[in-house]
């Protein structure tokens, strides 16, 4: 019977079906360890070559036979195979050795691993792409014809506000007082497109790598780092090409009047978040730029509420910083990031510059603009995640951007204060992922951006370490009159298949950095003993998660036998089968937030590496015993 698809949302079934066929297939290399032979030292050979089992780095392939006579060479090292074929009564298909990656264990080459792994470009640039850059290198200055085509900022307390350790500086700001009581602020972005010409070497492979992928003590950049660490870098106290946004606003941030501008700037400090909130803080100074930063802190707040009261969203992730020992670069400590107010000032600005950007490329360009749009949440899980809340008393929203954010807002645990957090976290679980597209390819309310609740958004404040960004500033540029646009640019095909390369590569770089972030942490706790903090976010017939709030780890415990049973006989009292809100494990009843106590447990298992989460016993608080 064919089911419609109203029916299949009406009734909350999930589409299945079956492969009837494989059309194409996907060529890729794999990366792996040979299993280590075993003691007798037999191995099966074929024609005097032996058959070595390959254990691929990702669990879900199975292993492959490689022919080879490097055995004990290649047990030691990591290395990179393709297949060649997988015979209908074979169990295991066949390859051949391609390269080695590096020593086991050695950390960067379990960083290239992962970066195979998620198809990242790690190979250098090609002569080619080198050929493109400055031949004075880092001696570059900027040429007298430049100049005269420029508007000169560099009289301007201009600063640069960003993470520990950051080199290649994409943005900077400023802001002074007018004389009608009105505020002049700039945001500054570092002019890429001037050394990354359309359809040049350089610009085709940027175009493939498509973004900076960080790792989390590893970047792989998408430009030379002669452009992302020096001639882009808005680093201080040096001349730089820059494009810039300025506008007029008004003492509750109103925007009088935009302009956008190709500009020289000169940088007058590069700041870390914390040390311009130590200069905000510090009442002995009495400088221009700390005056500067203060107004520009004042305005964020009034964009930042103006933003929450339009029904822009406030999520929360797992992701986590790490220390580490200077001799050994193994990870020390693991945390969630100190956000200060210079975080929040740095990113409201760049999204007035990306909501200002957008709207001016779609006014001039509306069926070949690139924006960036972002889907309401996916309805079977917000459902599930808010039927889970209201069974525990709580009420999420979801109607709309404002509806969701006014709830979470509300959602709060007397003497819990990770539970706003946690559910904020689960909520960004439900979320679609932002995508990029071509406004050729999509009526004008899919331009909608859900999350920042705003009809028009791209990505302009990041063209070092984002292709996308570097298309947006060519449009701008050319709504300007400056440039023209190329071919790429006018081609609603080409364009298309462009925003599609974006997605997919910056989805796998996503995937690469949590990838860094699960590795680094089976390399934190496999040194660490003792009970850890965690609290429960969902249960299963076989089986609970939890997730350290110290940490943002997450892991799931076993039931084990008896558990089974007792849970068994405790959900056939409970009147929704399907919804599972409280569980027995070794005796101890729980419910779903819960506090707990566990162990984490590190293994390496066939090279695979395991981070096991064991039930250790209760917190003094819980909410059954509140209950």
């Amino acid at each position: 019977r064919c089911v419609q698809e109203t029916d299949i949302k009406q009734r909350d079934l999930t589409p299945c079906g079956r492969v009837a066929g494989i059309l194409k297939r996907n060529e890729r290399n794999y990366c792996g360890a040979l299993k280590k032979s075993d003691s007798s030292g037999t191995e099966m050979e074929i024609e005097g070559i032996q058959i070595r089992e390959f254990i691929p780095a990702d669990s879900r392939f199975p292993s492959i036979l490689i022919k080879t006579n490097n055995g004990p060479l290649l047990e030691t090292k990591k290395i990179v195979i393709a297949l060649d074929k997988w015979e209908v009564n074979c169990r295991y298909p066949v390859g051949h050795f391609v390269s080695i990656i590096g020593d086991i264990g050695d950390i960067d080459t379990e960083n290239k691993v992962i970066l195979l792994e998620h198809n990242v470009e790690i190979r250098e640039f090609s002569k080619q792409v080198l050929d493109c850059l400055p031949d004075s290198g880092d001696n570059f200055k900027i040429p007298a014809s430049e100049e005269k085509n420029r508007l000169d900022l560099r009289h301007l307390n201009v600063c640069s506000i960003d993470p520990p350790g950051c080199k290649d500086i994409d943005d900077a700001l400023h802001c002074y007082k007018l004389p009608n009581g009105n505020y002049n602020v700039g945001v500054h972005i570092a002019d890429v497109s001037y050394f990354v010409k359309a359809d040049s070497a350089i610009d085709k492979e940027a175009a493939h790598r498509c973004t900076t992928v960080y790792l989390v003590n590893k970047r792989t950049d998408m430009l030379p780092k002669l452009l992302t660490e020096n001639l882009c870098s808005l680093r201080s106290n040096v001349d730089r090409l820059a494009f810039s946004c300025l506008w007029e606003l008004d003492e509750d941030a109103n925007i009088v009047k935009v302009d956008f501008a190709k500009t020289i700037i000169c940088s007058k400090q590069a700041f870390q978040y914390k040390e311009a909130q130590d200069l905000m803080n510090n009442a002995s100074d009495s400088s221009d730029l700390k005056q500067s930063i203060i107004y520009l802190n004042n305005l964020a707040k009034k964009l930042k509420q103006r933003r929450i009261d339009q029904g822009a969203l406030q999520l929360a992730s797992t992701q986590v910083k790490f220390s580490f020992d200077q001799e050994t670069h193994n990870p020390t400590d693991v945390s969630f990031y100190t956000l200060f107010e210079t975080n929040s000032l740095v990113e409201e600005f760049m999204l007035l510059a990306n909501v200002s950007v957008a709207a001016k490329i779609v006014d001039h360009f509306p069926s070949n603009a690139v924006l960036r749009s972002h889907n309401p949440p996916k309805p079977k899980q917000i459902k599930e995640f808010s039927k889970v809340l209201e069974e525990i008393g709580y009420k999420l929203d979801y109607s709309s951007s404002r509806a969701l954010a006014d709830s979470l807002d509300a959602i709060k645990k007397e003497k819990d204060p990770f539970f706003n957090q946690l559910v904020r976290i689960l909520t960004t679980r439900c979320m679609n992922e932002a995508t990029y597209f071509s406004t050729a390819d999509a009526d004008y309310p899919a331009f909608f951006h859900y999350g920042l609740a705003c009809p028009l958004y791209t990505h302009f404040t990041s063209p070092i370490r984002r292709y996308a960004d570097v298309l947006v500033h060519r449009l701008l540029a050319a709504s300007l009159d400056i440039d023209s646009l190329s071919y790429t640019m006018t081609n609603k095909q080409r364009l298309a298949k462009v925003c599609e390369k974006m997605n997919l590569r910056n989805r796998m770089a996503r995937f690469a950095s949590r990838a860094s972030s699960d590795y680094n942490t089976y390399l934190f706790f496999r040194d660490r003993k003792g009970p850890e903090h965690a609290v429960v976010t969902s249960i299963s017939s076989v089986g609970f998660f939890v997730i350290l709030p110290r940490y943002g780890l997450e892991g799931i415990i076993d039931f084990n036998e008896e558990d089974l049973k007792s849970n068994r006989e405790l959900q056939s009292k409970s009147q929704d089968k399907q919804l599972i809100l409280e569980f027995i494990v070794n005796g101890n009843k729980h419910r779903i937030f819960d506090h707990v106590l566990v162990k984490i447990e590190v293994e390496l298992k066939n090279f695979h590496k395991q981070i096991k989460v064991e039930y250790v016993g209760c917190l003094l608080y819980t909410s059954a015993a509140a209950d």
